[in-house]
């Protein structure tokens, strides 16, 4: 099993951007996305995972400053219903997380994901990979 966090503004996949070049079109990823999946990768210090997997995933926002100190006293650790979209969420993981926990998204067959206001001030998703025959190199 490993635990991580990954500290920063969340960010979900963003659709994929096209090109023209002469007279082909050139598909890529925006580079917000890119880069938050670059975050991922560095923020995982484990190694790859064989077999099937289990994924948690945990993403803790920040209480946006403008709400009334009551409100903000109210919302730490109650459920977040704003954009980035759940599944957004869990595709950034996946990919950012592709060719450095495991050899293949594929392995996945299990996760849960929660969105919750955080309890702190720190923006950051929690991860935890959890082989389902713990066979870890």
């Amino acid at each position: 099993m490993e635990k991580f966090e990954v500290i920063g503004n969340i960010v979900g996949k963003g659709r994929p951007r096209f090109t023209r070049i002469g007279g082909y079109v050139r598909t890529y990823t925006p580079k917000k996305t890119h880069d938050y999946e670059s975050l991922i990768k560095e923020s995982y210090k484990g190694g790859i995972y064989e077999g099937a997997l289990k994924i948690t995933i945990n993403a803790f926002f920040m209480i946006p400053k403008s709400y009334t100190k009551k409100k903000k006293a109210e919302l730490p650790g109650k459920v977040y219903m704003m954009k980035p979209d759940i599944d957004n969420i869990a595709k950034s993981v996946l990919d950012g997380l592709n060719g450095v926990a495991w050899s293949d998204d594929t392995q996945v067959v299990e996760m849960s994901i929660t969105k919750h206001y955080a309890m702190d001030d720190v923006e950051k998703l929690e991860i935890i990979i959890e082989g389902l025959n713990e066979t870890n190199n």
